[in-house]
């Protein structure tokens, strides 16, 4: 339909608005506007790869998925709680 008429459609029309835009703001003189362009461009600041491990991966490892719900049970999680210091004094 589009490309029959030679005419843009929707996404080329908005993805060109935004490059437009980009442009204007990192070419900008006001120095907030390009350092908020800057950091949305540049793939340093983006999140690549695996976030940082959590003090709650611990836990998951040892006690499974649902390690809240074997918190509430004391003889349980006591058990639990042995395995997981035996893990580490074996490792350290």
């Amino acid at each position: 339909m589009f490309a029959e008429s030679n005419i843009d459609g929707f996404h080329a029309i908005i993805r060109k608005r935004v490059a437009s835009l980009m442009r204007r703001v990192r070419d900008s003189s006001n120095s907030y506007l390009r350092l908020i362009a800057f950091r949305t461009y540049t793939p340093k600041y983006w999140m690549i790869g695996r976030p940082p491990t959590r003090w709650t991966d611990d836990f998951i490892k040892v006690a499974g998925r649902r390690w809240t719900q074997v918190a509430s049970n004391r003889y349980l999680w006591r058990s639990k709680g042995e395995a997981y210091v035996q893990q580490w004094t074996s490792a350290g």
